[in-house]
């Protein structure tokens, strides 16, 4: 038998709970980083691209990525938006945050993966240039009641 396991979500906790899994994959993404280029051997900055077909695609997959988080964003706050409660409107705009932040920080790893065949900095450079964008991401109360379209009794309640 299938059962649900999806817990409540209490409108007030939810800033906390949101910023929390921002947090980690923030972190997860900026250590892997740090401890990858700190075991680096010899990283040199190569800005030749020969014979390397990840000089084009590692910028292009970031790029795509960024894009499609945000368009899947789009889609889920548009549903989030026409739920009938605060309770489902913040589950909806949890689950458009995911969506929105795991293409990005999956396109930082793979940088990072990259970086690590040849040690080029080229490509930990668009891994770092990516968790910029990610810090600009990070989602806060504003953004919440902004992109819900939260009423003032909503606001009230978060």
């Amino acid at each position: 038998m299938i059962t649900n396991h999806n817990p409540e979500i209490n409108p007030k906790a939810f800033l906390r709970m949101i910023t929390i899994i921002y947090g980690a994959l923030l972190v997860g993404q900026t250590l892997f980083a740090v401890v990858v280029y700190s075991i680096a051997i010899n990283p040199v900055l190569n800005l030749k691209p020969v014979n390397d077909i990840f000089f084009y695609l590692v910028p292009v997959f970031v790029i795509a990525m960024g894009f499609t988080g945000s368009l899947l964003y789009k889609k889920r706050i548009e549903n989030a938006r026409g739920a009938a409660t605060v309770k489902e409107k913040i589950a909806g705009y949890q689950t458009a945050v995911i969506t929105r932040l795991a293409p990005s920080e999956g396109a930082t790893l793979f940088a990072i993966v990259i970086f690590m065949q040849g040690w080029n900095l080229y490509y930990l450079a668009i891994a770092a240039l990516n968790i910029i964008y990610f810090l600009v991401l990070r989602p806060s109360r504003a953004k919440i009641e902004e992109d819900l379209n939260l009423s003032y009794d909503e606001k009230v309640q978060i």
